[in-house]
């Protein structure tokens, strides 16, 4: 592999099954970037340098022409004090500003050593800056990791309005013509508790057909701290060639953006941390300073979407933190929100871990209302956290050696990012966030101010040190709103915004040094923090608070693409009137990742309470596929969540071929029958080994599960073994 040179302007640089492209302007010393399918480099196409509007109109001299077009840069940033470009895109976006353009290369490395791969690329700016560009990859992935730095090395500030973890280039290389009608956006939109919704979306439907005059920008923005409300941080651009899917993710759980762009016949696609004009946000960096964009994931696949996902799945894992030995067990979590919805107790607690014993639940989880709350009020007021006396007289030690000697792991949970109204810490306005000037009120919550060093004592004592000395082993951290645009103590509000979110995590690593086994869920309002950074850091996500609705097990298979599947927790809630075909519902939708169970488990009598047991010996079973398998997707459910219509089926086998899940749920008008064609491996045959679920009427033959269906709205679940 050649490092790319004045004497060698372009290069590909294979990475497994990748190739990666980097192409150097001569005139203006930029350099653009952009991954391929390794294999097609020889498709790549040269368009001229002059090119006519459209076929028909080849003969007519048109201002659409260009006799020189500069590569897009691998790092766009943008310089208070530069111009803007002058494309009629001022407002719209801050790509392409004079700062980008006024980068020139400076020199390329290549490194390999353990199976690593590294390739950085430094360009130097007469504005005085440097940026760096840095491709990680490892042996075996399908995708890599791109770091992005920005450097000041002139005499003076400098103040970035933005900075591009990455920025792919002429995301067209094998059309001669514009691509029309060929290039999908795929995103994943999300609210409360109805996260994960697949959309695609041609690019002339975005409006981001090349005209003779502006550019042309479709941009997203993620909101402050809830990094997910309403879009995850993922765009993928479909139909490259032959069918490839090219995706990225941005590493952050603040303010963040993802944007296509379009300046002439080439499509190019950056992300990263908000900008100024989104996201209010501006660095100002000393003379020597280095400032580091979030981490992205990119990873391209052929074949469409799912694989792409699976792709950047395992750039997750990739990332993540090094989690205790048995949580390879995946192990069951019984949480006790909806039992007790706020009133836990010792008593209680003890009547649920008898009723659970010679069960496979490992954690039992605390939740909000075993501290304190100012009088008068119910839920999630919390702030000070001195334990409810009321509700454990001997304050929570006793409970979690109780639990323990019990062969169960006890949970805590905290939301210990605000604060709330009532409590004396809502009274430490020296220690809190402001804007403007002003304490920040968010409803009745203010926020705790992490570049505090009394705020890390304070919460050192009241969170990591009571966590420790009771004996916890699973902290549940909950987060149910959001900053917004940023906070004082910084150039600007975003930037103050960041340097807080940099060292909230920079907390959950202390909790980590000082509880090394304890394991985290990351829940925020059930599905408001599932992006890569906040999934790293933590054991688990809380798929969603969508605990007793029906379009649990939709939310559930459509966040199998966004959320490594060990991580994903799946609640079911489980209530003495279900009917046993409502209880294999719930339950079957847990089989979808990690089983969370809650509700009136103590009054689950008789046939019911040996459901839960069935579930539960099912689940352990499949265990290992869960962990280490790969997904595929089956049947249609509708436009319509909360009313389903029609069936769907998530096949999951390991990547030995040996072991295969499948998971069946009908609604509304679902068929009479289905017939699931099991993935082929290079065994004999698929059995079936065990089975969940008014499962009797269905026969498995030549690869084939057919199933007759049973009625609507039933959850049932097959495990396959091949011979």
């Amino acid at each position: 592999m050649y490092p790319l040179s004045n004497d060698n302007p372009t290069v590909f640089i294979k990475i497994g099954a990748t190739a990666l492209r980097y192409r150097l302007d001569p005139r203006s010393g930029s350099v653009d970037f952009l991954p391929l399918p390794a294999g097609t480099e020889d498709k790549c196409t040269s368009r001229p340098a002059t090119r006519p509007s459209h076929p028909v109109f080849a003969d007519r001299k048109c201002m659409m022409a260009w006799e020189h077009r500069e590569k897009d840069p691998l790092v766009q940033v943008a310089v208070r004090g530069l111009p803007y470009p002058n494309n009629f895109s001022t407002g719209e976006t801050m790509r392409d500003h004079f700062a980008s353009k006024s980068q020139r290369f400076k020199s390329q490395e290549i490194t390999c050593q353990d199976g690593i791969t590294q390739v950085t690329t430094r360009m130097i700016s007469k504005a005085g800056f440097e940026t760096v560009h840095t491709v990680t990859w490892h042996e075996g992935d399908s995708g890599f990791l791109v770091d992005t730095s920005i450097i000041n090395c002139g005499n003076e500030a400098l103040e970035v309005e933005m900075l591009s973890s990455f920025s792919l280039a002429d995301m067209t290389p094998f059309a001669a013509d514009d691509a029309p009608d060929r290039l999908k956006l795929h995103r994943f939109r999300s609210v409360w508790s109805n996260e994960a919704i697949h959309t695609a979306e041609f690019l002339e439907n975005l409006q981001l057909e090349r005209t003779w005059g502006a550019a042309r920008s479709f941009c997203a923005t993620g909101k402050p701290q809830h990094a997910d409300p309403q879009l995850f941080p993922i765009y993928c651009i479909g139909g490259l060639c032959n069918g490839s899917h090219l995706g990225t993710q941005v590493a952050w759980h603040g303010s963040w953006q993802m944007e296509i762009y379009r300046r002439d016949d080439g499509v190019h696609m950056s992300g990263g941390h908000g900008d100024f004009e989104r996201a209010h946000w501006m660095k100002r960096l000393q003379p020597g300073e280095k400032l580091d964009a979030p981490t992205a994931l990119v990873a391209s696949a052929h074949g469409g979407i799912d694989p792409l996902c699976r792709a950047l799945l395992g750039l997750q894992q990739r990332i993540s933190h090094q989690e205790p030995e048995h949580e390879r067990e995946l192990p069951i979590i019984f949480n006790e929100w909806c039992s007790t919805w706020g009133k836990p107790s010792h008593d209680y607690l003890m009547r649920t871990a008898e009723k659970l014993a010679g069960t496979h639940t490992k954690y039992l989880v605390i939740d909000d209302g075993w501290a304190e709350r100012p009088e008068g009020n119910s839920i999630q007021f919390n702030g000070d956290w001195n334990v409810n006396t009321k509700a454990f007289p001997g304050g929570l030690k006793p409970t979690c050696d109780a639990l323990r000697a019990m062969g169960i792991i006890p949970g805590l949970w905290y939301e210990f990012e605000p604060c709330t109204q009532g409590t004396e810490a809502h009274k430490t306005v020296d220690h809190l966030l402001h804007r403007n000037g002003k304490v920040l009120d968010v409803g009745n919550r203010r926020f705790w101010d992490f570049r505090d060093p009394w705020t890390f004592e304070y919460l050192t004592k009241k969170v990591i040190h009571q966590l420790r000395d009771c004996g916890f082993g699973y902290l549940k951290v909950d987060y149910n709103e959001s900053i917004g645009l940023g906070c004082d103590g910084a150039e600007s509000l975003g930037e103050g915004l960041r340097q807080h979110l940099l060292k909230v995590k920079e907390f959950f690593a202390k909790i980590r040094t000082e509880i090394p086994d304890l394991v985290i869920e990351n829940c925020s309002s059930g599905g408001h923090r599932e992006e890569p950074g906040m999934i790293a850091l933590t054991s688990m996500c809380s798929f969603s608070d969508a605990h007793e609705t029906v379009e649990i097990p939709i939310i559930s298979a459509s966040l199998q693409r966004l959320i490594p599947v060990a991580k994903l927790q799946i609640w079911a809630v489980l209530r003495p009137d279900d009917s046993l075909q409502r209880l294999d519902y719930s339950l079957a939708a847990t089989f979808l990742g990690r089983m969370c169970i809650s509700g009136d488990v103590v009054d689950l009598d008789g046939e019911k309470f040996i459901r839960l047991k069935q579930a539960q010996d099912f689940y352990v079973q499949a265990v290992p596929v869960l962990r280490d398998g790969i997904s595929y997707f089956y049947g249609q459910t509708g436009p319509s969540r909360r009313y389903p219509k029609g069936w769907q089926a998530v096949v999951r086998v390991s990547p030995d071929g040996k072991q295969a899940l499948v998971v069946l749920h009908t609604f509304d008008e679902a068929p009479e029958s289905v017939e699931i064609d099991i993935p082929a491996t290079a065994n004999a045959g698929w059995r079936i080994a065990a089975t969940y679920g008014e499962t009797q009427s269905s026969t498995l033959k030549d690869g084939i599960l057919s199933v007759d269906i049973p009625g609507t709205f039933y959850g049932m679940a097959w495990l396959l073994c091949a011979d």
